[in-house]
């Protein structure tokens, strides 16, 4: 059984959604499958909370408030199993790989950063 991981990430203040999502998508997520190797997960989904470009960049919310949504980004990352996930976690958080994204854009919040394992996945289609 897949062992599967929600994760919420949060943005440098000082980086606007745009300039963080393009810089996450860009550079950030090779840096991190580079310094993950072969422990990198089975699949590694990222989405990220529409923001306007206004000051202070309001989620584009359906229900809720503003400070619900205090995160800028989600992902849904999958592995074989729990053995695999500590061994992608003990590659990707040894200060080494740290400093690999010190300094660049798309870098998230570490301090803010949330994980929850997931159970079941279900899916409802229109048909």
């Amino acid at each position: 059984m897949p062992y599967r991981a929600l994760v919420v990430f949060t943005r440098k203040p000082d980086e606007s959604p745009a300039v963080f999502e393009k810089h996450f998508e860009q550079d950030i997520i090779n840096i991190i499958k580079n310094n993950a190797g072969d422990t990198f997960p089975t699949s590694h989904t990222r989405m990220y909370v529409k923001r306007s470009e206004e000051p202070g960049y309001p989620a584009d919310i359906i229900v809720g408030e503003q400070e619900d949504f205090p995160f800028d980004g989600i992902s849904i990352i999958e592995f074989e199993d729990e053995a695999a996930a500590k061994r992608f976690m003990a590659k990707i958080e040894v200060p080494e790989a740290r400093k690999t994204m010190e300094g660049k854009l798309g870098v998230p919040i570490h301090s803010k950063g949330r994980a929850v394992l997931l159970s079941g996945t279900y899916t409802t289609t229109k048909d």
